[in-house]
């Protein structure tokens, strides 16, 4: 049997009928490589160009769930390499939520301080993978300490600035037992511009919601230069290094 007419039809006329395997002939009359039986795992019943390995087209990975991304917080909790996807990130900030308004309950701010402590160094971790998997580098997250700096020298600020200006404020703290003249240390603050400290708190807010979007964008998909995609798998051959 000629290619012409191998699917029903005759020389120089559109194939008809199927192909078997369910699959419908190509458009144009374009042929299978040879050798090749339709109706595989392939799209379209096709394999992909120089034989690489294929996802089905628009197949999703599957989610790591609450629990999977709680033990990935742990397991990789000094891992700066890689990347988390956007349902694993924010799992582990509703777990850090529970923990924290479990222990808030309790009034016990000693362990707040030690569990914050503890999900330090695994937080960092996690933002930065999950930088790397909408294709930025880890290194933007010195700026959210650029923001933590902004917001502690605001709130020095504000504290101070109340603290000496406001006598009332100054005897409540007085009656709680608090010592106010440390505070009096950090009265050299109440020199920067107020033009600055307002800077300083737009530029912290508008980091955080540079954030924000980043952690709540999508995965990139496929594989970038800082690894495969664990929500939308390559739809050619993944790199040596990374398998």
């Amino acid at each position: 049997m000629s290619d012409n007419n191998q699917w029903g039809g005759t020389p120089g006329q559109q194939p008809q009928g199927n192909m078997g395997g369910g699959q419908q002939p190509p458009y144009g009359g374009f042929q299978p490589n040879p050798g090749f039986q339709p109706g595989s795992q392939y799209p379209g019943g096709y394999p992909p160009p120089n034989g690489m390995p294929q996802m089905p087209q628009g197949q999703v990975g599957p989610s790591p769930g609450f629990v999977g991304s709680i033990k990935l917080f742990f397991s990789q909790f000094a891992t700066f390499e890689g990347r988390s996807r956007r349902s694993e990130f924010w799992y582990a900030m509703l777990f850090q939520f529970i923990v924290g308004f479990v222990v808030s309950m309790f009034q016990m701010p000693l362990v707040s301080n030690l569990i914050s402590l503890v999900f330090f160094i695994p937080n960092l971790a996690l933002q930065c993978r999950r930088l790397h998997d909408i294709g930025r580098s880890g290194h933007w997250i010195w700026t959210q300490v650029l923001a933590g700096v902004f917001g502690i020298v605001a709130l020095l600020y504000l504290v101070v600035f109340v603290i000496v200006n406001i006598p009332d404020v100054r005897e409540e703290y007085i009656k709680m037992g608090i010592d106010v003249t440390a505070f009096y240390g950090y009265a050299g603050l109440l020199n920067i511009p107020g033009l600055v400290i307002v800077v300083m708190v737009l530029a912290a807010i508008a980091i955080g919601i540079m954030f924000l979007v980043f952690n709540c964008t999508d995965s990139q998909k496929g594989t970038n230069e800082y690894g495969p995609s664990q929500k939308y798998p390559d739809t050619g051959a993944v790199p040596s290094n990374f398998r």
